[in-house]
């Protein structure tokens, strides 16, 4: 059984409008984890994060861990150096991390979405490390985990992956499509049953909005024992 601790950056349809706070949130969380010297007492031996920037940028603010990309300037991607957590032996850029895209929403890319999930969670049954720090994007690990809310910007959730788990494409699709289907039948359902007590329009992104009782949740494919760990809180900049 592997330790996996999760760390969440912006999701893409988010960035036009909170990219502003994004180095807000990054430092707050990010001193967090450092005040409690997170990194060293979980004993997080591998890092992985999505390519893209603003994943790389909350990798290297909140974990102290980025790759280097050497034909990046810095005004390009501030990250671009590279940094490791010196109780970090590895960290890896992974393309399958990206979150998904307007693209894969659509059914007949469908299938090469769930590949990439699919492939990550090959690639993570093959490494020799035990416990992982996973930054990617929240869309991403909602599909993923098989869950009805998406974690919050800059969180940090841990969860147990065991990697004797036979995985395939397929499986993860119909993981994937079953919960998207249920997710549309309860905002149907909540919709309906709104209309009938008010008038007023019903808000669908209220819906499975909140993170509650994630510790009975039965996760998919192997994937145990969610928690939260961390989360960036408004008050605490006021």
């Amino acid at each position: 059984m592997r330790d996996i601790f999760v760390v969440l950056n912006f999701a893409l349809s988010l960035w036009f409008l909170l990219t502003v706070n994004l180095s807000k949130q990054i430092e707050q969380v990010g001193s967090k984890l450092r005040k409690d010297n997170f990194v060293a007492e979980k004993g997080i031996q591998l890092v992985a994060h999505s390519p893209l920037k603003r994943a790389r940028q909350t990798a290297e603010g909140m974990l102290g861990c980025v790759t280097s990309r050497p034909s990046v300037t810095l005004e390009e991607d501030i990250s671009s150096a590279g940094k490791r957590a010196a109780t970090v032996n590895r960290i890896v850029e992974l393309p399958a991390l990206a979150e998904r895209t307007p693209i894969e929403i659509l059914p007949i890319n469908h299938d090469a979405y769930t590949s990439r999930i699919a492939g990550f969670e090959k690639w993570l049954r093959e490494q020799p490390e035990d416990v992982i720090a996973i930054v990617g994007h929240s869309q991403y690990f909602k599909n993923m985990l098989g869950l009805s809310f998406k974690f919050g910007n800059c969180d940090v959730w841990e969860v147990r992956f065991d990697p004797s788990i036979s995985i395939c494409q397929r499986s993860v699709r119909t993981d994937v499509i079953t919960m998207e289907r249920k997710e549309k039948l309860a905002k149907i359902k909540e919709k309906f049953e709104r209309s009938r007590k008010s008038p007023i329009s019903f808000d669908e992104s209220s819906c499975g909005s909140e993170a509650s009782n994630f510790d009975d949740l039965d996760l998919p494919r192997g994937w145990s024992n969610l928690t939260k760990l961390y989360g960036y809180n408004k008050t605490d900049d006021r």
